[in-house]
């Protein structure tokens, strides 16, 4: 389902997770394996996370926003990573295919209650 958002943009994205575990081996921390789908012609939401995530192009071409950073320029085989808080958002430039991404995220584990 597509949507406009505040600036005119067709927002038009589907995140599957594909895996999350936690890491024994670093204390605290959870691995979110996960693809992402923007529709042709579409941008993924603006979003932001508590961990560092590393995203790679599996299929499509497109533009990877940071604020406050340069654009980057997707396309198949492309690897980036997105530092935890900064704001981002990944935008389909094809009109007739989907940008595909492998995203993996490192986050920090909620705290233990009690």
């Amino acid at each position: 389902m597509n949507r406009t958002d505040w600036s005119g943009e067709t927002i038009g994205s589907t995140m599957t997770r594909l895996l999350t575990t936690d890491l024994l081996s670093v204390e605290g921390k959870t691995l979110n394996v996960m693809t992402v789908e923007v529709a042709p012609g579409s941008v993924g939401r603006r979003n932001h996370h508590a961990g560092p995530e590393l995203l790679y192009v599996v299929e499509g071409v497109g533009v990877l926003e940071v604020e406050g950073k340069s654009h980057v320029p997707l396309s198949a085989g492309t690897v980036t990573m997105v530092d935890r808080h900064e704001v981002h958002v990944s935008k389909n430039a094809s009109l007739t295919h989907a940008l595909k991404l492998l995203v993996i995220q490192l986050v920090e584990q909620p705290p233990a209650s009690s």
